[in-house]
Formats: C-alpha cells, structure tokens, sequence
C-alpha cells in the first residue's frame, strides 16, 4: 500500500513537469525567443557604411626578376619569386593576385620601400605563396610581374 501511495506521488509530480518544460522557469528556455516575438523590418548596421576601413596597399613592384618556381604541393601550388628591389633595405614583399584573364593568373610581385635612404646595395627579395586547386581552375599558366620584366611558368 505504501508502495502504491509514492508511485501516485511521484507521477502526480512528473506530469507537472510536463507544464514547466514550456515554461520560462526552465532554464533550458532561457536565451530562446517565443513566436511571438516580433522581428525588426530595418536594422541598422553596427558600422556604417561611410566609416568601413579600406585598405590601400602603398607597395610598389620589385625592381626586376631573377627567378621564378612553381612546386607542386598537396592542395596547390607553391609560387616561390626572386627579384631584386630597386632600393636597399626593401621589406614587406608579397605575391598579390591581380588577375585571372583567359587561363592566365597574374601576380603582383610588390615590396615596401624604407621610409628613410639605406646605404648598400639595393636588395635581393624572395616571397612565395600557395595557391590552391581551386583557385587554379582553369589556369594554365602563372605570370609573375615587377617593374621592368615578366616571368611566367605554367601550373
């Protein structure tokens, strides 16, 4: 009889579990919206329009090439350029992708020029990128551009 007495007990207070599940005691409710909830036509964005960044790249193209070499790795290539820069002390060199025109893919090779004259000898620069398969879909062959020369390679 006792037995009998706690069961009733225990599914009187299951079954209110049931109503407490949809309800905003549960935390498991909390943090979710309702249906009713109303949704804002116009939401403005958190950074305007007029005050995005906008990057402007103030590096020039290397002096001229000296070499040029397109690894196969897992995934891609490998682009890996030599130049020589017309100034001492260039730093900051990268391969910056110009263009895909008619199976061509056009790099940029740019570098960064001291603020203030370096003696020496102007300097030798290498940069390398990886590209991937995907963005060499359709690509036969890989040129590399500096001020004064072009060297190309296919993929």
């Amino acid at each position: 009889m006792r037995v009998i007495v706690l069961m009733v007990v225990g599914f009187g207070l299951l079954s209110g579990c049931a109503a407490v599940s949809d309800s905003r005691f549960n935390p498991l409710n909390w943090g979710r919206g309702t249906a009713a909830d109303p949704v804002p036509e116009n939401i403005k964005p958190l950074v305007p329009e007029s005050k995005k960044v906008q990057v402007v790249d103030n590096r020039v193209l290397v002096g001229s090439l000296s070499g040029l070499d397109v690894a196969n790795v897992q995934g891609g290539v490998m682009v890996t350029a030599t130049g020589q820069a017309s100034v001492a002390g260039a730093f900051n060199a990268e391969l910056v992708q110009t263009d895909i025109d008619d199976g061509v893919l056009t790099l940029a090779f740019r570098v960064q020029h001291p603020g203030t004259a370096v003696a020496g000898r102007p300097t030798q620069v290498s940069v390398g990128t990886f590209i991937s398969n995907k963005t060499l879909a359709g690509v036969r062959i890989i040129r590399v551009i500096s001020r004064t020369n072009t060297l190309s390679r296919r993929s």
